[in-house]
C-alpha cells in the first residue's frame, strides 16, 4: 500500500481531500505520514482548495474564500460554564450536515471574554478582553493542533496626548480595532491592532496602529504610527489582500496587508454619515459587500464592489487613492426581505452565498448568534437551521475553512494543543 504510487501522483491525490480525511490517510503507514506531514504539501492543499471555491458561486471571477455548495463554521460556545469550540458544516446536498457538530480538542475557553477577530485559511484569530479591551493575541489551526499568544499591548500612554496612564486605569475608555489576514503571494498571515485611548471624543479620538507578521523573525508587533479615522466596527473584513473598515464619516477604508498601507475606497451612492450607522461591511459571494439595513421595510440591500477587468487588487504602491480603485466600482446585487419576529432587521446577517440560489443567515443579537437559517432568493422564504442555544447559552461563530497551515513551520514558537506546554494532558 505504501508504495502504490509515486509520491507526486499521491500528492496530488490526497491534495483533493477534505482535511479531516487527510488526517485519517496519516493513520494508514509511515509513509503517508511523513508524506502527509511534509510542509509542501500544506501549501499544495491549501491552493488546491482555493482554486476548487473558484467554482463556488460568486459575483464576479477571482480565487478569494467564498462559499459553495458546503461551507464550514468555528462556534465558540458555552457548555456548562466552559467555552468550547464546534467545528459544523452546512452542505446544500446533505440536509443533515448541520445537525452534526464536532468538538476540537482544545481546552476550556472563557467564551464571555473572548470574541473572534477572522479566521484565514485554516489559522484563526481570537481576541482575549485585556485591561477592558479586546486584544487580538491568540492564534490556531485546530487541524494542526498549534496554538501561539501574541504580546498584549501595553503600551497604554500612546496617542494619549489629553490623558495618562492613571486615567486610563480609571475611566477604561480605550477601544481595539482588529483584523486578521494574510498577503499570500509572500505567505504572510498578518494580525493588526488599532488602539483608541478613549473612545468618547469621538472628534478627537486617533487610533495607533500596528501589525504583526506570524514568523516575522522575532520583529513583535511593528508600529504603523497613527491614524485619525474613526472605524465603527471592531474587527475589519479581510477581502482581496487587505482589511476593510466603516468608518464615521461615511468612508470605507482598506489597509492592505502587503504594502500595509491606507487607502480609502470610493463609496456606495446611499453611504454618508447617517447610512453608514445602518449599514455593515460583509465577505459575500467572493466579494467585499454591503449590507445597507432598512429597518422600515425589513430589508437588507446588498452591494458588491467589483474590479472590472481583473480578480486582484493593483500592486503599484505609487498610485493616489482614486487611481488605485478607478478600475473598481460598487453594483447592486439584491434585496432580502425578512420577516422572521425579530426586532431588528440588522440581527440577520447574510453570511454566504450558496449555488442553489440561497443565502446562508446568521440570526441574532448583540454579537451572539442565535440561530442559522436559509433565505431562498426566489422566493423571499427563511428556513431555519439549527437553534445555537439547543447546543450552549452562548455563541459565536466564524466561516472556516480547515487547512494545514503550519504556524511553527511560518516560524512562530506555537505549541500544541493539549501538551504540557499547554497545561494539559500528554501529547
Amino acid at each position: 500500500m505504501e508504495n502504490l504510487f509515486p509520491a507526486e501522483i499521491a500528492l496530488d491525490i490526497f491534495s483533493r481531500l477534505p482535511a479531516e480525511s487527510v488526517l485519517r490517510c496519516r493513520l494508514v503507514c509511515k509513509t503517508w505520514r511523513t508524506l502527509l506531514n511534509d510542509t509542501n504539501f500544506a501549501d499544495i492543499h491549501l491552493r488546491r482548495q482555493l482554486l476548487q471555491l473558484d467554482d463556488a458561486p460568486k459575483f464576479h471571477n477571482h480565487l478569494d474564500v467564498v462559499a459553495g455548495a458546503k461551507v464550514g463554521f468555528i462556534f465558540l460556545i458555552e457548555i456548562d460554564d466552559e467555552g468550547q469550540l464546534v467545528y459544523g458544516e452546512y452542505d446544500e446536498n446533505d440536509e443533515q450536515s448541520y445537525k452534526t457538530l464536532t468538538r476540537i480538542n482544545h481546552p476550556p475557553i472563557e467564551a464571555i471574554i473572548h470574541d473572534w477577530v477572522d479566521s484565514c485559511n485554516g489559522l484563526f484569530c481570537l481576541s482575549v478582553d485585556h485591561n477592558g479591551f479586546q486584544d487580538p493575541v491568540y492564534i490556531c489551526n485546530p487541524i494542526t493542533r498549534e496554538c501561539t499568544n501574541l504580546p498584549k499591548f501595553m503600551d497604554f500612554k500612546v496617542g494619549k496626548s489629553r490623558f495618562d496612564y492613571d486615567d486610563y486605569l480609571r475611566d477604561k475608555n480605550g477601544i481595539m480595532v482588529s483584523g486578521f489576514g494574510c498577503n499570500l503571494s509572500m505567505n504572510e498571515y498578518k494580525v493588526v491592532r488599532i488602539y483608541y485611548a478613549d473612545y468618547r471624543y469621538r472628534d478627537n479620538r486617533v487610533g495607533c496602529v500596528q501589525v504583526y507578521t506570524l514568523g516575522g523573525g522575532g520583529s513583535g508587533w511593528r508600529s504603523k504610527g497613527e491614524i485619525s479615522y474613526k472605524f465603527l466596527d471592531r474587527q475589519g473584513v479581510f477581502i482581496n489582500g487587505a482589511l476593510h473598515w466603516l468608518e464615521g464619516t461615511g468612508k470605507i477604508v482598506a489597509f492592505d496587508l502587503a504594502d500595509e498601507k491606507f487607502r480609502v475606497l470610493p463609496a456606495p451612492p446611499f453611504l454618508d454619515d447617517k447610512m453608514v450607522l445602518v449599514s455593515q461591511l460583509h465577505v459575500l459571494g467572493g466579494c467585499l459587500c454591503i449590507f445597507h439595513y432598512i429597518e422600515a421595510s425589513e430589508s437588507i440591500h446588498i452591494w458588491s464592489f467589483k474590479k472590472k477587468k481583473t480578480s486582484c487588487y493593483d500592486d503599484s504602491s505609487n498610485k493616489e487613492e482614486e487611481e488605485y480603485y478607478k478600475s473598481w466600482s460598487w453594483s447592486y446585487e439584491f434585496s432580502m426581505n425578512i420577516d422572521m419576529g425579530y426586532r431588528l432587521v440588522y440581527e440577520h446577517c447574510p453570511s454566504a452565498l450558496m449555488k442553489k440560489g440561497r443565502v446562508l443567515l446568521s440570526l441574532g443579537f448583540s454579537n451572539q448568534i442565535s440561530s442559522l437559517a436559509s433565505y431562498d432568493r426566489k422566493t423571499g422564504t427563511v428556513e431555519k437551521l439549527m437553534d445555537c442555544f439547543e447546543e450552549g447559552s452562548f455563541c459565536r461563530k466564524t466561516i472556516h475553512m480547515n487547512s494545514f497551515v503550519s504556524l511553527k513551520s511560518l516560524g512562530e514558537d506555537a505549541k500544541i494543543i493539549g501538551s504540557v506546554e499547554m497545561g494539559g494532558g500528554e501529547e
